[in-house]
């Protein structure tokens, strides 16, 4: 009777391991916690280029999301010098400098440290799609 009473003492400590684990296991799960950093403002650049007219506009967001969705409102805007960048076929460099005034304008409302990572994009009319 000695071995069999062994047996079950043995067993019944294997069960009690077992399940003492288990617990610690689901507590441990059920505890987890994250710490939330603070999420910066975001920023977006875009072009609305026309065929006659171009405009920047810049974008803001919180980098966290709710619900899944984020709220984007716009910052500012700024009305390019001259025509449609189309206009400028014959003389892309003379393109990209009527856009820096609203660049310039469009940097300073940004924070330094966001400059790297704000996308710019650029979005175009039919008259410009057709140029090669």
């Amino acid at each position: 009777m000695g071995i069999q009473m062994k047996a079950l003492l043995l067993g019944a400590a294997m069960a009690a391991v077992a399940c003492t684990t288990i617990i610690a296991l689901i507590l441990s799960l059920a505890n987890h916690q994250t710490l939330d950093r603070p999420y910066s403002t975001q920023y977006g650049i875009v072009f609305d280029a026309g065929s006659t007219h171009t405009a920047l506009f810049l974008y803001q967001w919180l980098g966290n999301k709710e619900n899944n969705t984020g709220i984007v409102s716009q910052k500012q805007s700024c009305d390019v010098d001259g025509d449609g960048i189309s206009s400028y076929v014959q003389n892309p460099l003379a393109a990209g400098e009527s856009l820096k005034k609203c660049l310039d304008v469009a940097k300073a409302a940004i924070p330094e440290g966001e400059r790297k990572t704000t996308p710019v994009y650029l979005g175009a009319t039919a008259g410009m799609r057709l140029l090669r």
